[in-house]
């Protein structure tokens, strides 16, 4: 038979095949009964996991990554999730399934806490899985080996160490496993584990409120916060989790399940959960207590003594060295029952032989880690905390008095002197510290164990909890043992010394005298224990500041030491550091370093290169270093130091921990501040760890660490730190203890830093008393916090207290520490510092040369202090003026700062950063932009960008871009920087505050000065409430304020800030102090602002007499009061004065600061125009032009200075005529000026305005206007409508609608200025009287000349009395009034004025200046309008030659002279000399000014006029007329001009005999005048008078007669009776009343009119002589030729004397006398006379004159008298022909001669 019968029907792998044969050759009998005892049917089948399943993420998606990645190794996987049980491993693993369960193609469950049930469950899955013969367990094994799927199986409660698990693994390359165990041992079965204990916060608190509340939408905050709390009480632990909510579920209890779980832990956690989708039928403790009962008694008995311990880092070693110590000898004081217990205890569970058996108490460790009870890592155990709370719930008292006695035993043999432990004790001893802790309370412990734990704490550095320990000893001490036994007396030394370390060095102090008089008279005075006595007495004195007894005490102890002990002996050695360190705090730093470097070569020789005491010494002898300077040396010490202390003592022992913060502190004083940083950070970590958290040492490099932060600038992460240790300080250490006050100390150092300076005072003030009453008022620490306070007292600006304090404490420091002591040589140097923010400068000064002589002395020239003081010497010589000694010093001391302290070193910086100041007070700014540029880049590498001080250099660097014109650069860098002071030091911190008053300036010199108001004002507001009103930082933001508001025009409300602030700052700094030196330079300067000029210049005189006395003659400050000075005299007009000075100044300036020092410049700018003002332009020219090219050298073309200076000298181009350069200067420089400084820049108006003037003054009024009505606007948007030059602009445009002719315009602007500027500026300021006398400039161009007096006449007398009689302004208003009463025709009244004025011009400005120069002009024109020709033509041709040679010879104002002398030489019949003078003169303003310059048609007028007057009319009328039609396009229609030049036209027209032509002229121009000046203007009486003589032209003598009436009655209205123009017109009158044959209404009117002439105007004057002309012509027509004869002769006469007998006005006046001759029948005399006449007019106005044509027709008709009618024809027929060649066919001139001839030729026939 075979015994494969089917062998054919199946397939079979080859594995499976023997698995299978070998089944079924080895069955037993057993296999074949029945299933296994612990089946049932279903059983693996796999459950849900709990509905309220939370969080465990991290453990899912660990799981998923394994299992379903595919990333695995190819076999089965096995994953193992071990931990305490109610950790939720098994919920996890059935998670995994939930979600996962389509990837596996099977899963089962099986639950392993029995053999029998992991049978049974095996068994189940082959029946599950179809095996149909499965008779054993094994069979589904097989099942599973034989099927290659992805199933899943879970091994569950794995816990049991004694079942064989991998018997029950399936073993084959497929499949999935996942196994829950408490047993850790487990993970070598497994290919992944992680153990589960505590879950998430988030998770955790969201389980429980899953089990605690129904609805969680509904949960309140103060709920979520109470879950909360109770999950955090719960270590997150989930079976406590879900108890506790199903608890609190039940009771409804969440807000008092604290409270509960407080008093009543044990009974809550021991209660299982109710709640039936839990599955988890246990409680926490009911879980754990099944475990408990798994283990061994052993085992228990070592978990009862961990349960007195605290429950983490159970160190292995307490039970080692108390093994080693079971033979310990019975202590003094007595046997102990606690360590009596501890040693049967130890040897029952580890001991065998009394010798540690390791076998044992691993076989403990093992047993109870087996149930996740226990932890064991590197030699330590850790419990669960909830663990460990059962425990002690569990044990209750049972085993505290044997882990006491095992804790004794443990340190038995380890020296209890302080520094002394070895490192591997110390480590234990601070391993051993939290369990010390948590054995608390030992009031019921024996008394060995109390002096125990007090050693452990005090060797820990907790001198507190030792002395707690301790006190009560002493007495059951003396009791016991005697005041005298050896052990009381340590245990006294020692307790003298932690009180010393507590800081209660009083309480130490005692004890120690008492304890050292009972040594010496015990044991002696040379015994050893005697001697270090002495030691600790003298370190107590020290600590007490009473160093000098400390001294004195050491030093007889070492005489005392080498004699009993040896020179060699440690003893000794360790006395001669002590003393050595002693030398130092009395700052004998050389001689300690003596001794040190002395002592280290024998300790390296008797104890070895690296014993503990070698290396305190080489630490000493590094600090040593360090006080002396050489800090390098130190470093390199220090740094070998550590790496050996590293290696001997181990790099956390508590020495090596010291020295590596000496190392951090050293590298820190070498600038290496971040690296210092990364070592305390570093350090503090380890110190904590290892010191633990409120270790003094800690503590103290917490202090360390805050520090370091602050030097980086993470001020505020400092005050964090500061406040959190301040507390902990009081709290551990007490609030007076001397390490709390010094903590309290640097918390207000840094309040101070943060600017929370009140604070910082509040706290300094406290702690001073405080620090008085418990370590002395003349303790070193007491005077060092006492400087401090004086510091704190300057910043918050009382400056007086705080010299005050620093004099008193520098008396005292000499005193008790000696006048050479370094902290006596820092109070000096403070005190120095002091008194110059006082003003005294000189006294620091004097101070600080004698300290630096003594530093250099004391500590050596390179020493850090030394430099830092030689820095402030400089500092202070800079303050003085002494600036090239300043920079001579900080130039040498830079080099050694490099040097010594390294490139980058803080210090290094902060001098390169004081020498880029230097350089710029030194006007050398491009030097100082590029070392600040450099200095930044490094700033922001070494100290971080948002250091401090790299904020503080960013501000100097805005501030140098500032200073050279890169304002924008200036202002894009402050706001940056103002965001990140803000940010980094608080928007209230003072370095903010003043960086927004930085930011306010650049604001301004921008022009966006409203914004600067804007943020000055709040900053005032901010300052006052921060700093106080009266800190001087407050005050000079008043002053800013104050400025800003006078560059607002707002002065007033700047004079009221200014002189309230004066005050102020006299009453709190004093009135000589440089600020209030200041303040009163800028309140003399607003006072000028406002016109208060007088009051300035008084005020500025005493300011420069007490600056020359304080600062010195040649201090900058007080070169820029003199500069003031100079300018206040020049707008008092005391121009030579100012000169003076200026002069003086500028060599001054030169020699002091610099050829091409800024202020220099400045000063050679303003010694320009007062050059200008004094009109030696040419000078002024020369000066500024090489001022421009250096400014553009050494400021840059672009520069604010350099623009300015451009400006200027545009300014004198255009003063010397040269217009089109300036323009073109100004052209170029308004482009530049809206590029660089912006378009709407004050500066940018200013020139604006400027190039209007000057477009103006080149006739180009329209371009001129169309400008000025936009900056108008500009200026009225920016500036705001009443800002003063706002104000200016708008007389500007005033004047420019002026020159326009749209005087009404003009007017309505002028007339409500002068309101406007007495209410902004004030009724007498200056600029309030521009502004009148320009309105009465208007008033008179209106006519309204009687108005314009008036204010005139009030304004002289104001401007006498403000500016004073000779002041410019003055004198200018002198020459107004002249020329108004001129124009009144109060000619005399104007003569006397100007004469008299132009004397005073001549002695105050000079003769030569340009307006002295003008004023002779003036009175050359009175003279001429007075008839005085001769003497005007005088002092005109000299004016002239004197104008040339000034102003050069094509200046405007020549142009202008020249054309005037041309007037006076054709009033005085000099034509054709006028004529040439004119013809050049107009070829010469074509070519300087242009063809339509207004003063070139003016020009072109004139000519006209004069060849008028020479009878070339037709040439006159070509020139008129082309020039009417330029007028119009130039000067527009109805402009003035345009009227005169159209009335010339006319009047040619009328000469030529074109009076219809002239008439239709003329008629139009009245009412053009009267719409354009008012109908009673001067200019439209007199083209009204001018149309009536035309009328009367044509014989319209009625139409004439009436409007001259008119014209006669508004004169008589309009100006006063005896006014030239009334008279002209009675003239006008009386001569159409001739014209009309109403000769007797003539002679009415020209009799008294002759006499008023001769009254008004005199005998002489030209005016006077033409009415005596007329009246005698009258009397002709009257038939009373004998009284014309009379009257004609004596005329004759005159005019032969005035003018000359061949002047035209001559020879008219002896054609007039012919005639009269000739109607007397004289007609002989006639013709002599007429013969001559003629003969001189051919010669004199020339041939083909008119003039010359009538006399020879009046000589004809003499000659027809004479009956010489042959004579007659022959002179009338050639007349004839001339003149109609010459005047035309129709003048009326030629008909009447034609007519003449015919009648002639009548009567010859």
């Amino acid at each position: 038979m075979s015994i494969f019968p089917h062998a054919n029907d199946f397939t079979m792998n080859g594995s499976q095949f023997i698995q299978n044969i070998y089944n079924i050759y080895n069955k037993t009998e057993s296999d074949t009964q029945k299933p296994p005892p612990g089946y049932f049917e279903g059983m693996t089948h796999c459950p849900t996991s709990t509905k309220t399943f939370t969080g465990r993420e991290e453990v899912l998606t660990r799981l998923e990554e394994f299992f379903l990645s595919g990333n695995a190794a190819e076999g089965m996987k096995t994953f193992l999730l071990y931990g305490l049980g109610g950790a939720g491993k098994t919920q996890i693993a059935l998670q995994f399934i939930k979600r996962f369960k389509q990837r596996f193609t099977a899963r089962f469950f099986i639950t392993a806490d029995q053999e029998d049930s992991i049978q049974g469950s095996y068994f189940d899955i082959a029946k599950t899985s179809g095996v149909q013969d499965a008779q054993s367990w094994q069979a589904g094994l097989n099942w599973l080996n034989s099927h290659e799927e992805d199933w899943l199986i879970v091994i569950d409660n794995a816990d049991d160490p004694k079942i064989p698990l991998s018997r029950y693994l399936p073993s084959c390359d497929h499949g999935n496993v996942i196994i829950t165990s408490r047993n850790s041992e487990l993970r070598n079965t497994a290919d992944q584990n992680v153990e589960l204990s505590d879950m998430l916060p988030e998770e955790g608190i969201q389980l429980l409120m899953k089990h605690a509340i129904e609805k969680l939408d509904k949960i309140s905050d103060a709920d979520q916060n109470q879950a909360a709390k109770i999950a955090e009480k719960l270590y997150y632990f989930p079976l406590a989790l879900v108890h506790a909510g199903a608890y609190i579920k039940k009771q409804q209890c969440l807000s008092g399940y604290l409270d509960r779980l407080e008093n009543q832990r044990e009974q809550l956690l021991s209660e299982g959960s109710q709640q039936p989708n839990d599955k988890y039928y246990h409680s926490m403790y009911g879980t754990w207590n099944l475990s408990w009962e798994q283990l061994s008694e052993d085992s228990k008995i070592f978990m009862g003594l961990c349960a007195h311990l605290h429950y983490e880092h159970i160190p292995r070693s307490l039970f080692e060295r108390g093994v080693k110590n079971l033979n310990m000898v019975e202590s003094p004081l007595g046997p102990s029952k606690a360590v009596t217990e501890g040693k049967l205890v130890l040897q029952r569970i580890v001991t065998s032989k009394m010798n540690l058996d390791d076998m044992k108490l691993d076989d403990i460790m093992n047993d109870a880690a087996s149930y996740s009870l226990i932890n064991k890592e590197d030699g330590e155990y850790m419990f669960h905390p909830l663990v460990h709370q059962w425990l002690k719930d569990r044990i209750k008292d049972n085993h505290r008095q044997a882990i006491e006695g095992i804790v004794v035993l443990a340190v038995e043999n380890i020296p209890w002197e302080k520094y002394n432990s070895s490192q591997e004790d110390f480590k234990f001893l601070q391993k051993l510290s939290p369990h010390i802790r948590i054995l608390g309370d030992l009031s019921n412990s024996d008394d060995v164990v109390k002096l125990a734990v007090g050693c452990i704490w005090f060797e820990l550095y907790k001198f507190q909890e030792a002395i707690i320990r301790w006190e009560p000893l002493l007495d059951i001490m003396i009791d016991k043992l005697g005041p005298e036994h050896e052990l009381t007396l340590y245990h006294e030394s020692s307790m003298a010394w932690a009180y010393l370390e507590l800081g209660r060095a009083d309480k130490a102090l005692k004890l120690q005298q008492s304890l050292l008089k009972t040594s010496t008279r015990v044991l002696g005075e040379e015994h050893p224990y005697t001697l270090s006595g002495i030691r600790i007495l003298a370190t107590i004195l020290g600590e007490l500041g009473k160093t000098n007894e400390a001294l004195e005490l050491q030093q007889s102890l070492i005489k005392i030491s080498k004699r009993v002990l040896g020179e060699e002996h440690p003893d000794t050695l360790t006395q001669i550091q002590n003393l050595a360190r002693t030398l130092g705090e009395l700052g004998k730093t050389n001689e300690a370093l003596e001794l040190e470097q002395s002592l280290l070569e024998p300790s390296k020789r008797i104890l070895g290169e690296e014993h503990p005491d070698t290396l305190d010494r080489t630490q000493s002898l590094a600090i040593t270093l360090k006080s002396l300077g050489r800090t390098n040396e130190a470093l390199e010490l220090e740094q070998s130091l550590l790496e050996t202390s590293k290696r001997v003592l181990g790099e956390e022992h508590p020495n090596t921990l010291t020295r590596t913060q000496n190392l951090a502190i050293t590298l820190g004083e070498l600038g290496r501040t971040n690296e210092a940083l990364e070592l305390e950070q570093s350090l503090l970590e380890t110190s904590k760890r290892v010191l633990g958290e409120e270790h003094p040492n800690t503590l103290t490099r917490t202090q360390n660490l805050a520090i370091t932060l602050g030097e980086l600038g993470r001020t505020n992460e400092a005050l964090e730190l500061q406040q959190s240790l301040l507390e902990t300080s009081k709290r551990v250490l007490g609030e007076e203890h001397p390490n709390t006050l010094t903590r309290t100390q640097n918390l207000a150092i840094t309040l101070g830093e943060l600017g929370k300076t009140n604070e910082a005072l509040e706290l300094q003030q406290s702690l001073l008393e405080t620090s008085k009453r418990v370590l002395g008022e003349e303790h070193p620490n007491t005077l060092t916090r006492t400087q401090s306070l004086a510091i704190t007292l300057g910043e918050l600006g009382k400056t007086n207290e705080a010299l005050e304090l620093q004099q008193s404490l520098l008396e005292t420091s000499k005193r008790v520490l000696g006048e050479e002591y370094p902290a006596t040589l820092d109070r000096i140097q403070s005190l120095a510092i002091t008194l110059g923010e006082l003003g005294k400068t000189n006294e620091a000064l004097e101070l600080q040369q004698s300290l630096l002589e003594t530093s250099k002395r004391v500590l050596g020239e390179e020493h850090p202090e030394t430099l830092t003081r030689t820095q402030n010497l400089a500092i202070t010589l800079g303050e003085l003026g002494k600036t090239n000694e300043a920079l001579e010093l900080e130039q040498s001391l830079l080099e050694p700062s490099k040097r010594i302290l390294g490139e980058e070193h803080p210090d290094t910086l902060d001098r390169t950063q004081s020498l880029a100041i230097t350089l710029k007070s030194l006007g050398r700014t491009n030097e100082a932009l590029e070392l600040q540029q450099s200095l930044l880049e490094t700033s922001k590498r070494v100290l971080g960008e948002e250091h401090p001080n790299t904020l503080t250099r960013t501000q100097n660097l805005a501030i140098t871009l500032g200073e050279l014109g890169r304002t924008n650069e200036a202002l894009e860098l402050e706001q940056s920087l103002l965001e990140t002071s803000k940010r980094v030091l608080g928007e209230e911190h003072p370095n903010t505050l003043t960086r927004t008053q930085n930011l306010a300036i650049t604001l301004g010199e921008l022009g966006r000065t409203n914004e600067a108001l804007k943020l000055e004002q709040s900053l005032l507001e901010t300052s006052k409430r921060v700093l106080g009103e009266e800190h001087p930082n407050t005050l000079t933001r008043t002053q800013n304020l104050a400025i800003t508001l006078g560059e607002l025009g707002r002065t007033n409300e700047a004079l009221k800030l200014e002189q309230s602030l004066l005050e102020t700052s006299k009453r709190v700094l004093g009135e000589e102090h440089p600020h209030t030196l200041d303040k009163t330079q800028n309140l003399a300067i607003t006072l000028n602002s406002l016109g208060r000029t007088n009051e300035a210049l008084e005020l500025q005189q005493s300011l420069l007499e007490t600056s020359k006395r304080v600062l010195g003659e040649e201090h900058p400050k007080t070169l820029t009061r003199t500069h003031n000075l100079a300018i206040t005299l020049k707008e008092l007009g005391k121009t030579k004065e100012a000169l003076e000075i200026e002069q003086s100044l500028l060599e001054t300036s030169k020699r002091v600061l610099g050829e091409e020092h800024p202020h220099t410049l400045d000063r050679t700018q303003s010694l320009g125009i007062t050059l200008r003002e004094l009109g030696r332009t040419n000078e002024a020219l020369e000066l500024e032009q090489s001022l421009l090219e250096t400014s553009k050298r050494v400021l840059g073309e672009e520069h604010p200075d350099t623009l300015t200076r451009t400006q200027n000298l545009a300014i004198t181009l255009r003063e010397l005529g040269r217009t089109n350069e300036a323009l073109e200067l100004e052209q170029s420089l308004l482009e530049t000026s809206k590029r660089v400084l912006g378009e709407e820049y004050p500066d940018t108006l200013s020139r604006t305005q400027n190039l209007a003037i000057t477009l103006r003054e080149l006739g180009r009024t329209n371009e001129a206007l169309e400008l000025e009505q936009s900056l108008l606007e500009t200026s009225k948007r920016v500036l705001g409508e009443e800002h003063p030059d706002t104000l200016t602009r708008t007389q500007n445009l005033a004047i420019t609608l002026r020159e326009l002719g749209r005087t009404n315009e003009a007017l309505e602007l002028d007339q409500s200025l002068p309101e406007t500027s007495k209410r902004v500026l004030g009724e007498e300021h200056p600029d309030t009287l521009n502004k009148t006398q320009n309105l009465a400039i208007t008033l008179k161009r209106l006519g309204r000349t009687n108005e314009a007096l008036e204010l005139e006449q009030s304004l002289l007398e104001t401007s006498k009395r403000v500016l004073g009689e000779e002041y410019p302004d003055t004198l200018s208003r002198t020459q107004n009034l002249a020329i108004t009463l001129r124009e009144l025709g109060r000619t005399n009244e104007a003569l006397e004025l100007e004469q008299s004025l132009l004397e005073t011009s001549k002695r105050v400005l000079g003769e030569e200046h340009p307006d002295t120069l003008t004023r002779t002009q003036n009175l050359a024109i009175g003279l001429r309008e007075l008839g005085k020709t001769k003497e005007a033509l005088e002092l005109e041709q000299s004016l002239l030659e004197t104008s040339k040679r000034v102003l050069g010879e094509k200046h405007p104002k020549i142009l202008t002279r020249t054309q005037n002398l041309a007037i006076t030489l054709r009033e005085l019949g000099r034509t054709n000399e006028a004529l040439e003078l004119e013809q050049c003169l107009l070829e010469t303003s074509k070519r300087v000014l242009g063809e339509e310059h207004p003063h070139t048609l003016t020009r072109t007028q004139h000519l006209a006029i004069t060849l008028k007057s020479l009878g070339r009319t037709n040439e006159a009328l070509l020139l008129v007329q082309p020039l009417v039609k330029s007028s119009k396009q130039i000067l527009g229609i109805n402009h003035p001009g345009t009227f005169s030049i159209t009335l010339t036209l006319a009047l040619i027209m009328r000469a030529l005999g074109q009076p219809s032509d002239a008439l239709s002229l003329l008629q139009t121009l009245p009412g053009k005048y009267g719409a354009l000046m008012g109908p009673e203007h001067p200019e439209t009486l007199q083209v009204s008078q001018h149309l009536a003589c035309t009328l009367l032209d044509l014989g319209r003598i009625h139409e004439a007669l009436q409007l001259q009436q008119s014209v006669l009655e508004t004169s008589q209205r309009v100006f006063p009776p005896n006014h030239p123009r009334v008279m002209t017109a009675i003239q006008t009158l009386a001569v159409i009343f001739n014209a009309l044959g109403d000769h007797d209404n003539a002679l009415q009117l020209q009799q008294p009119l002759v006499e008023q002439s001769k009254q008004v105007l005199g005998n002489d004057h030209r005016d006077t002589l033409r009415r005596i002309q007329n009246l005698a012509i009258t009397y002709r027509n009257l038939g009373r030729s004998d009284e014309a004869l009379q009257l004609q002769q004596s005329m004759l006469q005159k005019a032969t004397r005035i003018w000359g007998p061949a002047h035209p006005s001559t020879l008219i006046k002896i054609q007039s006398l012919a005639i009269t001759l000739r109607k007397l029948g004289r007609f002989n005399d006639a013709l002599g006379i007429q013969q001559t006449l003629v003969a001189v007019s051919k010669r004199v106005i020339g041939s083909d004159h008119p003039f010359t044509f009538r006399r020879i027709q009046n000589l004809s008709t003499t000659l027809a008298y004479l009956g010489r009618k042959h004579e007659s024809l022959e002179l009338m027929n050639p007349l004839v022909d001339k003149s109609v060649q010459v005047l035309g066919e129709t003048h009326p001139d030629t008909l009447y001669y034609i007519k003449s001839l015919r009648l002639l030729e009548s009567l010859s026939n």
